[in-house]
């Protein structure tokens, strides 16, 4: 039986208030708890200003052979801390090709395939968004949760067709749904360093990188302009202040960027006292830092009641490939 620390939900009876108006009437409610998986949803509804000079000025440093943006003062990265750190997103738990074994989990999968099938059978001719959440939102139906996830995961973690909702995270969702811990985090890197790397494979070919405007990944786009404002003191706007529980990401919503005239100097710039290496092991306020930011090196041992953001950490140390859907990076 899974440990119920391990689950993102709680579960029980409770009286429903029809959306159509009928009699209320019991039924099985599942609660998602106040945790960093719940905060990781809600991290979604932050917005940060497009700039895509910003994006497309340090794709032109990626090196899709090392995964890391080469400048004349040294090489960075995107990581697994940082998506955690920004995003909230698990480095723990299942893959994200896990498939739903039991039969009630597949019977789940099917019917949300259908749901599916029935959208794109539409005017529409694709599985839309907006005909989904109109489908499932405030029905009533037993497969509304899974369906948020699914809309969710679609939308804003594995961007695929814009505005369509994608079949292969079906499996993610129904298990989010019944608590299981799924680690999103190196699916999410993997995304992120193939998206990078299509994106500079089209600037290489395009005679003039402004004609490359379809940057397509969300969660590419505000990863790189989120750690560009954390680490180049240059291109930082002023953030905003942090509530106690948010996330790093919560800095820069609906923040104007700056304007900067010359993106790819202020970039071969930055290096020296302009870039911050480390620039989640500040301490600020309002920001829940991190146990495995500590000012000296100690011995931790591992066992049980260990905190689970030391073995997180663990992960972004160790080499690993970072398997997503259809590619491994």
């Amino acid at each position: 039986m899974e440990d119920p620390s391990e689950t993102i939900l709680e579960v029980g009876e409770r009286l429903m208030v029809s959306p159509t108006g009928r009699e209320p009437y019991l039924r099985i409610a599942h609660f998602l708890k106040p945790s960093i998986y719940s905060i990781t949803v809600m991290n979604s509804k932050y917005h940060i200003q497009k700039d895509q000079s910003l994006v497309l000025g340090i794709t032109e440093r990626w090196c899709s052979e090392t995964k890391t943006f080469v400048f004349p003062w040294g090489e960075a990265t995107v990581t697994l801390e940082d998506v955690i750190v920004l995003w909230g997103y698990s480095v723990l738990g299942d893959s994200v090709l896990s498939p739903a074994e039991s039969e009630d989990l597949q019977e789940i999968e099917e019917n949300l395939k259908e749901a599916r099938r029935r959208i794109v059978a539409t005017k529409a001719k694709k599985a839309c968004q907006s005909l989904w959440i109109n489908t499932f939102m405030n029905s009533g139906k037993e497969l509304e949760h899974q369906a948020f996830l699914a809309c969710w995961l679609s939308r804003y973690v594995f961007a695929g067709v814009h505005g369509t909702i994608s079949e292969h995270v079906f499996p993610v969702a129904i298990q989010l749904a019944r608590g299981t811990r799924i680690a999103l985090a190196p699916a999410v890197l993997a995304s992120i360093y193939r998206d990078l790397s299509l994106l500079k494979e089209k600037i290489v070919v395009a005679t003039n990188s402004k004609s490359c405007k379809d940057v397509k990944n969300g969660v590419l786009e505000l990863t790189l302009r989120s750690i560009l404002f954390g680490s180049n003191l240059e291109l930082q706007p002023k953030p905003n202040v942090l509530n106690y529980g948010d996330l790093r990401m919560a800095r820069w919503d609906k923040v104007n960027c700056l304007k900067v005239e010359n993106v790819r100097l202020s970039l071969e710039l930055a290096g020296g006292e302009g870039f911050l290496w480390r620039p989640y092991a500040m301490a600020m306020g309002g920001w829940k830092f991190p146990n495995f930011y500590s000012e000296k090196e100690i011995w931790v041992p591992v066992g049980p009641g260990l905190d689970e953001e030391l073995p997180s950490f663990a992960r972004c140390m160790r080499v690993s490939e970072l398997v997503g859907f259809g590619y491994v990076e």
